[in-house]
């Protein structure tokens, strides 16, 4: 039954695109050759033979359902992992790649909330991407406020995509905090997420749905600040890794 299960699974996909997001981050565009369904927030697993070895990597899909029968991909190079190394080096557009999915409990759906906070760190803002993209491809009337921390401005993945989407949207609004840089004419927050800045930028947001995801010893402290804060266990869609 699990075998049967994965090979149904399976996906042939193409590559046809291949964008610069930051100096370490990249988007791939792929084509799909058959029919695909998954919900906003969802990941593949993508499969590659590297060197006669066949290695697997979850990735979330950063673009919405909408773009199908097409899905972006978008991934950092820190130079240290095979996969994302091997993608920004050598995969070649036209090149086919395997890929298995949907998976993951961490999605968005049409009536769960009119009001979404997202909170997130590096990038976890991929999940976000894709249900953002997708509100704003179905017109849908949702307050969206995302809260995104990065080491440096130029950290920031899809910044320019956020800053265009704020001004054909109004109810859309980007907050970022820079962890580790305080450039002289950065207006914004610096240092962690703490507390104090939930308490300020959740105004409004109270009684929607928060999503917070990234490493754990990121993750797990906005959760338990949400919760001190007031925010119900039942409004918090949590993933950490």
């Amino acid at each position: 039954m699990t075998e049967n299960k994965e090979k149904r699974n399976l996906i042939k996909a193409r590559m046809i695109k291949k964008v610069q997001e930051t100096y370490n981050t990249f988007t791939f565009y792929l084509e799909l050759d058959q029919p695909f369904q998954f919900k906003p927030g969802q990941y593949v697993i993508l499969t590659l033979t590297i060197d006669g070895e066949k290695l697997n990597r979850a990735y979330t899909i950063s673009s919405s359902p909408t773009l199908l029968p097409q899905i972006a991909l978008t991934i950092q190079d820190f130079g240290t992992h095979q996969i994302a190394k091997y993608l920004n080096d050598n995969v070649a557009i036209g090149e086919t790649v395997e890929l298995r999915g949907p998976y993951g409990k961490f999605y968005w759906e049409e009536g769960k909330s009119d009001k979404l906070f997202m909170i997130t760190m590096g990038n976890g803002i991929t999940p976000y991407k894709a249900i953002i993209d997708y509100i704003r491809d179905k017109n849908l009337d949702i307050a969206i406020k995302l809260l995104y921390s990065v080491p440096t401005k130029k950290d920031i993945i899809f910044y320019d995509a956020f800053m265009q989407y704020q001004k054909e949207h109004p109810t859309f609004t980007p907050v970022f905090v820079l962890s580790e840089e305080k450039p002289a004419d950065w207006k914004g927050y610096t240092g962690e997420i703490t507390k104090e800045i939930l308490s300020t930028e959740i105004k409004g947001f109270e009684d929607g749905l928060f999503y917070v995801c990234g490493f754990r010893d990121f993750a797990n402290p906005i959760k338990q600040h949400l919760l001190d804060l007031g925010i119900s266990k039942e409004h918090i869609v949590f993933e950490g890794w």
